[in-house]
């Protein structure tokens, strides 16, 4: 049984997904399938384990939008779904790409979960770094998609 957490998370994730593909031609396809497969929250567990980011973080980034990755959405309104080490996993990800993880945070408690969607705060969007300078993605298995648009 999910917590309320949970199924908020589900919703956020979902709505976000939607956004992305809307906003940037994203569908993110390969995280849902996980999402399907493993529910939100143990999706988000599953991508927070290693060193590396996924190749949907990297794609994120790569766009400018590291204020929608699984990363993100633990540090201010899931926090109490993860462990310890997966909080810190996902602040060293954002910190490498040089996200403002205490701005963000910061804004995201002016911008609380409004219904069943909280806002994301685009002011909080640090300048990415070169697409260049990005680190490798983790491998997924290979009974995982790919993540094409």
């Amino acid at each position: 049984m999910s917590s309320e957490a949970e199924r908020q998370l589900h919703r956020d994730m979902v709505l976000d997904v939607e956004r992305l593909k809307r906003e940037i031609g994203y569908s993110a396809t390969c995280f849902m399938q996980m999402v399907g497969e493993l529910g939100s929250a143990e999706a988000a567990r599953q991508l927070l384990r290693g060193r590396d980011a996924s190749d949907g973080f990297t794609t994120l980034w790569e766009n400018g939008r590291l204020e929608m990755p699984v990363e993100a959405h633990v540090l201010p309104w899931y926090r109490e779904l993860f462990t310890d080490e997966q909080l810190e996993t996902a602040e060293r990800r954002l910190r490498v790409r040089r996200f403002d993880v205490e701005r963000f945070v910061r804004a995201s408690h002016s911008h609380p979960r409004r219904g069943s969607h909280r806002t994301h705060p685009r002011s909080a969007d640090p300048c990415p770094l070169p697409a260049s300078s990005a680190a490798p993605p983790i491998p997924l298995p290979a009974s995982m998609c790919s993540e094409t648009g």
